[in-house]
């Protein structure tokens, strides 16, 4: 079950990326893998910034706004003999981390950030007989900035926000 929500990630991530275009690029890149490097072009896919879905730094309202994620999963298998001289084994796996990251960039002067958790796997951490919960939706970070040094156009600062969250 949990390649399953694995590989529904990473279909759901080609989908969002196919439909911006950027998943084009990295179509043409697995077509062409015969002929080519597969990692350079997915390296070059990658460095296109595929998770820039709006960018107009003209517009007044909304200049950019851009999704990533990231998921991080473990797994352990330890087996051997103890000092009476048992033998044992176990498997152990967690989700530590299935999140979405955005950040929005707008009014000239304003950046948000908001990552979401979308896992809570409370098997080996916290209870014995904790769950894995999918769906589970929790703030990682959220947070606001304000770019004093562009609003106020001071030039004797490199560079002045401030950021809460």
């Amino acid at each position: 079950m949990n390649r399953f929500f694995l590989h529904l990630f990473l279909v759901c991530a080609m989908m969002i990326s196919a439909r911006l275009g950027a998943g084009e690029r990295f179509i043409e890149a697995v077509e062409e893998q015969e002929r080519g490097s597969y990692w350079a072009h997915w390296c070059e896919w990658l460095g296109d910034n595929p998770g820039r879905l709006y960018r107009d730094k003209g517009n007044p309202w909304i200049q950019s706004f851009e999704i990533g994620g990231r998921i991080n999963y473990q797994f352990a298998r330890v087996e051997g003999t103890d000092v009476n001289g048992l033998d044992f084994d176990d498997n152990f796996d967690e989700f530590r981390r299935l999140r979405l990251e955005t950040e929005t960039r707008f009014l000239q002067f304003f950046t948000a950030d908001a990552n979401l958790n979308f896992v809570d796997d409370e098997r080996f951490r916290r209870n014995i007989d904790g769950e894995l919960n999918f769906g589970d939706v929790s703030f990682d970070r959220l947070s606001l900035e304000f770019d004093i040094h562009k609003a106020f156009e001071i030039g004797w600062l490199d560079d002045f926000t401030v950021k809460g969250g």
